[in-house]
């Protein structure tokens, strides 16, 4: 069982624009979802109640006083019939006169209008300058792209068998700003990891790197609880990656938050604490010392490298920089043994607390290599390593 990240908001008389992400650690039930099956519509009938025979004449007037007086006078004279009954010289058959068509309304303008008035016509959509390079002709009007709403899931990266893939499913009702940050938080992992990870069973259905519940509810209100997140699922490969994760938000808070602009770094914050990051370090052997201490270390060879040259003014000054990353102790247990050390890192994303001008470090990064996640960071501890380009912002570049 793997424990959840609560996530706090409490003002313990910091900066106004720095927000508290005290998170209370508790164990994250099994939930059992039952998916019940669409049942087969039934054919809906046509009502043919008013179908109607067009062929069918109605009574003509002739017809009605033939009907009246019993008589069919289309027919021939019977033997019988008196002679003063008998037509000499029968009135000639009556010419059927075309109907003359109503007269315009209005002239033939639209109803209301008023004669002389100028019809105003929409102006069209003024040709691209970028015709040539999508392939239009000149003066071609391009096509209007269509208003798209929030989205069911969602899943980055390439090809599932070479590339890392984040799965989302959302549940709630979300607007396509909220899901904004997820997808690109997604797509951001999925460029800074670059290899694929062992397919996992979960209840029978294969994941294929990580799928992760994104939940948008009513909690407790503005200034309460934010939410929660963290692994649900790990592989029993002795990897321990996160196979599931789950990312609870308070749907009012989620929005001021957006309003606020800390939105986008809450999320990626988050989605990182489910791959595992701070959420499964114990569990994987990458600490020492204790909270309870005041002396815990993240201990990744790769961090703790990067450590002494990203922060070297803090590494400098730190005797014990050689045996690992200072690691929070303080806040709440949600926030203790699971960030980066806020008075060290202050503003980077993996501390306890979110900036509006947070970072993503090279050391953050190395940790997720450490972590057994095959990363841009160039691991000189594996000779099978994958590589490539660092983002240098990726905040900025993801977000602005």
């Amino acid at each position: 069982m793997i424990a959840e990240t609560d996530v706090v908001l409490v003002n313990l008389g910091r900066d106004p624009e720095t927000t508290r992400l005290d998170q209370d650690i508790t164990p994250w039930g099994v939930d059992d979802f039952e998916f019940v099956p669409l049942s087969d519509l039934e054919p809906i009938p046509v009502d043919d109640q008013n179908t109607r025979d067009d062929t069918t004449t109605p009574f003509s007037g002739d017809m009605a006083a033939d009907r009246g007086n019993g008589r069919d006078d289309t027919g021939p004279a019977s033997d019988d019939t008196p002679p003063e009954d008998i037509d000499a010289d029968p009135a000639p058959t009556p010419v059927a006169l075309p109907e003359t068509p109503p007269a315009p309304t209005n002239n033939g303008r639209p109803t209301g209008e008023t004669p002389g008035t100028p019809r105003v016509t929409p102006p069209s959509i003024a040709p691209g300058d970028d015709n040539a390079e999508y392939g239009r002709d000149p003066g071609a009007t391009p096509d209007v792209p269509p208003v798209t709403g929030p989205v069911a899931d969602y899943v980055s990266g390439g090809p599932a068998a070479s590339s890392y893939n984040v799965a989302i499913e959302f549940i709630g009702t979300w607007t396509t700003s909220l899901q904004a940050a997820f997808t690109e938080a997604a797509d951001y992992l999925s460029t800074i990891i670059l290899a694929d990870i062992p397919d996992a069973v979960v209840d029978g259905v294969v994941v294929d790197d990580i799928t992760i519940t994104a939940t948008l509810e009513g909690i407790d209100g503005i200034g309460g609880t934010l939410g929660s997140a963290g692994p649900r699922m790990i592989r029993n490969d002795g990897t321990y990656l996160s196979a599931t994760g789950a990312m609870t938000f308070d749907s009012a808070d989620a929005q001021d938050q957006f309003d606020l602009g800390n939105w986008e770094t809450i999320v990626l914050h988050e989605m990182m604490h489910a791959l595992g990051f701070g959420t499964l370090w114990s569990l994987m052997g990458l600490t020492s010392g204790s909270v309870a201490g005041g002396d815990m270390r993240f201990t990744g060879a790769n961090a703790t490298d990067v450590y002494q040259t990203e922060f070297s003014d803090i590494a400098s000054a730190d005797s014990g920089s050689l045996l690992g990353v200072p690691v929070e102790t303080d806040g709440g247990p949600g926030t203790a043994g699971g960030h980066w050390d806020e008075t060290e890192f202050d503003t980077e994303i993996m501390t306890g607390y979110v900036d509006t001008n947070s970072f993503v470090s090279l050391m953050t990064i190395a940790a997720l290599e450490d972590m057994g996640y095959d990363t841009v960071f160039d691991n000189p501890y594996s000779a099978t390593d994958l590589n490539g380009p660092t983002p240098g912002d990726p905040l900025l570049d993801l977000f602005v």
